[in-house]
C-alpha cells in the first residue's frame, strides 16, 4: 500500500513549531486512473511536558490548547514536470499552458467563464513557481555537497548551467503565452482576466529573479573550485538573462527596488510581494468552518451532567418539601413559632446543601463523562470547504479533534512509550504531564480532483505556539561554581533548557476500508525562557 501521509517538522519562529502533513489522495482500487471517493487520515499526538512548565488540567484548559494550535489547510499545488510544461510529444494535451488556452479558444468574450479561467491561471502560477523554487534549491544543494570534490563540482556546475538555460526558456514560454492569451481578449469585457494575467506575470518575474540570485550566489561561493572558463560562461549567461529581465519590467515596485533603496521603498516592495503571493496562492486555501454537531464531547457531557444535577435537585427538593408538609413536626403548622428556630435553620441549610451539591454533581459528572464514557467523541467537528470566486463553497471533507491529559504509563499506549524511549531516551513519566491530541481528517477525493485534475494532495500546516508553556520558566542562563581537576574554583555560565517531547502515530484508511498504521515519528523540542533553542529527532 502506498504511503499516503508525509510529515515534516521545522521551527517557524522563536515561539512556534511548524508541522506539515501532506495527505496524498489514493487511487480508486477498481480504477487506478480515478481517485478514491472518500479518504480518511488519523493523527495521534502525544506531548510530554516537564513539571517546571506547570501544564496540567487545572492550569491549561482545552480552549487554551486549541488557541495555541493554529491549523492551516490548503490543497497542495499542482505537480509539473519539464515535459508537461513544455508540452512535448504525448504531453501536449496535458500541458497546463495548452489547457489554459482551451478555456478561451474559439469562444466569444461573453462566453468565457471568468471565475474558472482566473482559478486555473492561479493554479498554474502556484505549480509553476513551486517547480522553479524546488528545482533551483535542489541544484544549489548539489553544489554545496560537492564543494570538496572539484570534478563533481565542475560536472554539477555544467548541469546547472544547462538547467539555467531551460529554466529561463520556461519563463520565455510563459511570456509568449501571456502575449497570445491577452491578444485573444481584445475588448475590456474581460478586464479582470487581463489584470490577473498581469499580476501573475509580475509574481513569476519576482520568483525567477529571486532564484537566479540564489543560483548566482551559490556559484560565486564555489568559484575557487570551478574552471575559470566555465565560470566565465555561466557569469555571461546570468548577465544576459538579468538584462532581459530588467528590460521587461512591468512593475514600478521592481523598478524602484534596489540594494540602496530607501526603507520606504523596501517596505512597499515587501507589501507588494506579500499581496501578489497571497493573491496567487489563495486559490489553494481551504476553509475550516464550525459545523453544528450535536454529539461533540463538550456539549454532550455538559448536557448529561446538567440533566443528572437537575434530577438530583428535583429529588432533593421533593423530599425536603415532603418532609415539611407531612413530617411528624409539620413545619407549616408551626411556621410562626419556629421559622427562626432550630427547625427553620435546618430546613434552610438543607436547601443550600442541595443547591451546592447540584453544582458539584454537574462539574464532577462533566469531567467523568469527558474522560471516560464519552472519551471517544470529539471535542470539535468542523467541515472543510473550498471557496471559489463566485462565493460558492464546495464541501470537500471534515475534521474532528479531541484533547485529553494522559498521566502515567497506564494511560499512554505502550508502543508510544517504547518508541519514545528508543528514539529520544528514557524520561520520568511519573513527573511529566502528557497531552493527547487526536485528529481525524476525512477528504472527498473525487470532489477535490474535479477542482483541478493535477491536484494530488491536501496540505495540513499545524503551528504550535509555546508561549504559554515557557511563561513560568526561569532565566535562560544561570551561573554556578565549577571545581576543576586541579582543585580550583571557576565561575561558569550554564544554559537552562527544558525538553518538550512530541511522539505521533499516523494512520490511514486503506483501499479495503481498514485503518492501517503508516508510521511512528518523534521530535524533541528544546526550549528556554526566550523560546525555541533547537529541534532534535
Amino acid at each position: 500500500m502506498p504511503k499516503s501521509i508525509k510529515a515534516s517538522f521545522d521551527i517557524h519562529d522563536k515561539t512556534q513549531l511548524e508541522i506539515i502533513f501532506d495527505y496524498f489522495l489514493l487511487p480508486d482500487r477498481k480504477d487506478l486512473k480515478k481517485i478514491e471517493s472518500t479518504q480518511r487520515f488519523d493523527l495521534d499526538f502525544y506531548l510530554f511536558f516537564p513539571p517546571q512548565m506547570n501544564i496540567n488540567a487545572e492550569t491549561y484548559k482545552k480552549e487554551n490548547f486549541f488557541n495555541d494550535l493554529r491549523p492551516l489547510l490548503s490543497m497542495k499545488e499542482p505537480k509539473y514536470t519539464w515535459k508537461m510544461l513544455y508540452g512535448e510529444g504525448k504531453n501536449r494535451d496535458i500541458s497546463p499552458l495548452n489547457c489554459l488556452e482551451k478555456l478561451i479558444e474559439g469562444k466569444s468574450e461573453k462566453d468565457i467563464n471568468k471565475d474558472i479561467t482566473i482559478n486555473q491561471l492561479r493554479l498554474f502560477a502556484c505549480g509553476f513557481s513551486s517547480f522553479f523554487n524546488k528545482n533551483m534549491k535542489r541544484k544549489c544543494k548539489h553544489l554545496k555537497r560537492s564543494q570538496k570534490k572539484s570534478k563533481d563540482l565542475t560536472k554539477i556546475s555544467m548541469e546547472s548551467f544547462i538547467f539555467l538555460k531551460r529554466y529561463f526558456g520556461l519563463f520565455l514560454l510563459w511570456k509568449n503565452f501571456r502575449k497570445s492569451f491577452l491578444l485573444k481578449l481584445k475588448t475590456n469585457k474581460n478586464i479582470e482576466i487581463k489584470n490577473e494575467v498581469q499580476f501573475i506575470d509580475e509574481y513569476l518575474h519576482f520568483i525567477l529573479k529571486e532564484n537566479i540570485a540564489r543560483f548566482t550566489n551559490s556559484i560565486k561561493n564555489y568559484q575557487p573550485f570551478l574552471d575559470k572558463i566555465l565560470f566565465s560562461i555561466i557569469s555571461r549567461r546570468v548577465r544576459a538573462i538579468t538584462k532581459i529581465l530588467y528590460t521587461e519590467h512591468n512593475s514600478e515596485f521592481s523598478r524602484v527596488f534596489k540594494e540602496k533603496s530607501p526603507s520606504s521603498y523596501k517596505e512597499k516592495f515587501s507589501l507588494r510581494i506579500g499581496f501578489l503571493k497571497r493573491r496567487v496562492w489563495q486559490v489553494l486555501y481551504l476553509n475550516v468552518k464550525e459545523k453544528n454537531y450535536f454529539l461533540n464531547k463538550k456539549q454532550f457531557s455538559y448536557m448529561i451532567a446538567a440533566g443528572v444535577a437537575a434530577l438530583w435537585a428535583l429529588l432533593a427538593n421533593t423530599m425536603i418539601w415532603y418532609s415539611l408538609q407531612f413530617g411528624e413536626n409539620n413545619f407549616f403548622g408551626n411556621l410562626s413559632g419556629e421559622i427562626v428556630g432550630f427547625s427553620g435553620s435546618a430546613i434552610i441549610l438543607a436547601f443550600i446543601t442541595a443547591y451546592i451539591l447540584k453544582d458539584r454533581i454537574k462539574d464532577i459528572g462533566r469531567k467523568y463523562l469527558q474522560n471516560n464514557l464519552l472519551k471517544n467523541l470529539s471535542d470539535s467537528h468542523e467541515k472543510i470547504t473550498y471557496g471559489s470566486l463566485n462565493s460558492k463553497y464546495i464541501n470537500v471533507g471534515s475534521i474532528s479533534e479531541s484533547f485529553n491529559f494522559r498521566n502515567g504509563q497506564d494511560h499512554i499506549p505502550e508502543e508510544i512509550i517504547n518508541f519514545r524511549e528508543y528514539k529520544l531516551g528514557s524520561r520520568f513519566l511519573d513527573q511529566e504531564e502528557t497531552i493527547n491530541y487526536y485528529k481525524k481528517v476525512i477528504l472527498k477525493g473525487k470532489v477535490i480532483n474535479k477542482i483541478n485534475e493535477n491536484i494530488f494532495a491536501v496540505r495540513d500546516i499545524i503551528r504550535l505556539n509555546i508561549k504559554n508553556y515557557i511563561s513560568r520558566l526561569g532565566d535562560p542562563y544561570f551561573k554556578t561554581r565549577l571545581l576543576t581537576s586541579e582543585g580550583k574554583s571557576k565561575r561558569i555560565e550554564v544554559p537552562r533548557v527544558y525538553y518538550i517531547d512530541l511522539v505521533l502515530n499516523y494512520s490511514q484508511k486503506d483501499q479495503s476500508g481498514q485503518m492501517q498504521n503508516i508510521a511512528l515519528d518523534c521530535r524533541r523540542l528544546i526550549v528556554n525562557k526566550e523560546g525555541v533553542v533547537r529541534l532534535e529527532s
